[in-house]
Protein backbone atom coordinates (compact mmCIF):
# COMPACT_ATOMS: atom_id res chain seq x y z
CA UNK A 1 0.00 0.00 0.00
CA UNK A 2 1.17 3.13 -0.88
CA UNK A 3 1.59 5.71 1.63
CA UNK A 4 0.18 9.27 1.54
CA UNK A 5 2.02 12.24 0.69
CA UNK A 6 -1.04 14.75 2.07
CA UNK A 7 -0.70 16.07 4.99
CA UNK A 8 -2.86 13.80 7.63
CA UNK A 9 -5.39 15.59 8.95
CA UNK A 10 -7.77 14.01 12.09
CA UNK A 11 -10.88 15.47 12.83
CA UNK A 12 -12.88 14.95 16.32
CA UNK A 13 -16.60 15.71 16.96
CA UNK A 14 -19.31 14.09 18.71
CA UNK A 15 -21.35 15.31 16.66
CA UNK A 16 -21.26 13.30 13.15
CA UNK A 17 -22.28 15.68 11.11
CA UNK A 18 -19.66 17.96 11.86
CA UNK A 19 -17.14 16.00 11.18
CA UNK A 20 -18.53 15.18 7.50
CA UNK A 21 -19.10 18.51 6.29
CA UNK A 22 -15.15 19.38 7.70
CA UNK A 23 -14.15 16.16 6.11
CA UNK A 24 -15.74 16.67 2.80
CA UNK A 25 -14.30 20.11 3.02
CA UNK A 26 -10.34 19.40 3.82
CA UNK A 27 -10.37 16.60 1.31
CA UNK A 28 -11.46 19.06 -1.38
CA UNK A 29 -8.52 20.69 -0.45
CA UNK A 30 -6.14 17.42 -0.58
CA UNK A 31 -5.59 16.74 2.84
CA UNK A 32 -5.89 12.99 3.63
CA UNK A 33 -8.85 12.85 6.22
CA UNK A 34 -9.36 10.94 9.47
CA UNK A 35 -12.70 11.54 11.42
CA UNK A 36 -13.66 10.01 14.73
CA UNK A 37 -16.82 10.87 16.75
CA UNK A 38 -15.36 9.46 19.70
CA UNK A 39 -12.57 11.65 21.35
CA UNK A 40 -11.01 8.06 23.55
CA UNK A 41 -10.49 6.72 19.63
CA UNK A 42 -8.36 9.68 18.52
CA UNK A 43 -6.15 9.15 21.22
CA UNK A 44 -5.66 5.75 20.08
CA UNK A 45 -5.70 6.92 16.67
CA UNK A 46 -2.62 9.84 17.42
CA UNK A 47 -0.80 7.23 19.23
CA UNK A 48 -0.96 5.06 16.30
CA UNK A 49 -0.56 7.27 12.98
CA UNK A 50 1.20 10.75 12.50
CA UNK A 51 -1.03 13.11 12.01
CA UNK A 52 0.01 17.43 11.13
CA UNK A 53 -3.19 18.45 12.32
CA UNK A 54 -6.31 17.42 14.82
CA UNK A 55 -9.05 19.70 14.64
CA UNK A 56 -11.08 18.48 18.07
CA UNK A 57 -14.66 19.97 19.48
CA UNK A 58 -14.28 21.30 22.84
CA UNK A 59 -17.17 20.14 24.88
CA UNK A 60 -17.45 15.99 24.24
CA UNK A 61 -18.52 13.98 26.59
CA UNK A 62 -15.73 11.62 28.86
CA UNK A 63 -13.02 13.61 27.05
CA UNK A 64 -12.67 17.29 26.62
CA UNK A 65 -10.96 19.04 23.54
CA UNK A 66 -9.07 20.50 26.36
CA UNK A 67 -8.04 17.16 27.52
CA UNK A 68 -7.94 15.83 24.06
CA UNK A 69 -4.98 18.46 23.42
CA UNK A 70 -3.18 17.71 26.33
CA UNK A 71 -2.93 13.89 25.21
CA UNK A 72 -1.69 14.90 22.18
CA UNK A 73 0.69 16.79 22.99
CA UNK A 74 1.84 14.25 25.65
CA UNK A 75 2.04 11.67 22.86
CA UNK A 76 3.58 13.28 19.92
CA UNK A 77 5.43 16.75 19.66
CA UNK A 78 4.61 18.95 16.63
CA UNK A 79 1.30 18.22 15.89
CA UNK A 80 -0.67 21.33 15.89
CA UNK A 81 -4.34 20.93 17.51
CA UNK A 82 -7.21 23.52 16.31
CA UNK A 83 -10.30 23.49 18.92
CA UNK A 84 -13.10 24.42 18.19
CA UNK A 85 -17.03 25.22 20.20
CA UNK A 86 -20.34 26.65 19.86
CA UNK A 87 -20.02 27.79 23.47
CA UNK A 88 -17.27 30.43 23.46
CA UNK A 89 -16.26 32.71 26.10
CA UNK A 90 -12.86 34.22 27.04
CA UNK A 91 -12.34 31.81 29.53
CA UNK A 92 -12.42 29.06 26.93
CA UNK A 93 -10.88 31.02 24.48
CA UNK A 94 -7.70 31.43 27.20
CA UNK A 95 -7.61 27.71 28.32
CA UNK A 96 -7.08 26.72 24.60
CA UNK A 97 -4.34 28.57 23.86
CA UNK A 98 -3.24 27.67 27.44
CA UNK A 99 -3.62 23.67 27.17
CA UNK A 100 -1.57 24.10 23.34
CA UNK A 101 -4.58 25.03 20.32
CA UNK A 102 -2.40 26.51 17.52
CA UNK A 103 -5.89 28.02 16.63
CA UNK A 104 -9.54 28.51 17.97
CA UNK A 105 -12.62 28.40 15.68
CA UNK A 106 -16.28 29.17 16.79
CA UNK A 107 -19.00 27.13 15.49
CA UNK A 108 -21.28 27.53 13.31
CA UNK A 109 -18.75 28.29 10.91
CA UNK A 110 -19.90 31.80 9.03
CA UNK A 111 -17.75 30.19 6.10
CA UNK A 112 -16.11 26.68 5.96
CA UNK A 113 -13.48 28.22 3.83
CA UNK A 114 -12.44 29.20 7.75
CA UNK A 115 -11.76 25.90 8.57
CA UNK A 116 -9.65 24.90 5.42
CA UNK A 117 -7.64 28.48 6.17
CA UNK A 118 -7.00 27.76 9.58
CA UNK A 119 -5.84 24.23 8.71
CA UNK A 120 -3.30 25.18 6.04
CA UNK A 121 -1.94 27.48 8.47
CA UNK A 122 -1.75 24.84 10.88
CA UNK A 123 -0.21 22.69 8.62
CA UNK A 124 2.49 25.36 7.28
CA UNK A 125 3.52 25.71 11.39
CA UNK A 126 3.75 21.86 11.24
CA UNK A 127 6.18 21.15 8.51
CA UNK A 128 8.20 24.47 10.01
CA UNK A 129 8.43 22.89 13.22
CA UNK A 130 9.75 19.79 11.86
CA UNK A 131 11.79 21.42 9.84
CA UNK A 132 13.94 23.39 12.17
CA UNK A 133 14.08 19.25 14.01
CA UNK A 134 15.48 18.14 10.74
CA UNK A 135 18.12 21.29 10.73
CA UNK A 136 18.69 20.98 14.70
CA UNK A 137 19.61 17.04 13.87
CA UNK A 138 21.71 17.64 11.35
CA UNK A 139 23.74 20.14 12.97
CA UNK A 140 24.19 17.98 15.82
CA UNK A 141 25.48 15.12 13.54
CA UNK A 142 27.72 17.88 12.37
CA UNK A 143 29.24 18.65 15.44
CA UNK A 144 29.60 15.03 16.39
CA UNK A 145 31.19 13.86 13.12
Amino acid sequence: MEESTSPRILIVDDDPETTDIICRVLSKEGFDVTTTVDPRQAIEYVEDEKFAVVVSDIQMPEISGHELTRAVHDTVKGTQVILMTAYSTIDKVVEAYQVGASDYLLKPFEDLDEVAEAVRGAVRRHQRWHEALRKTYRQSEQRWA
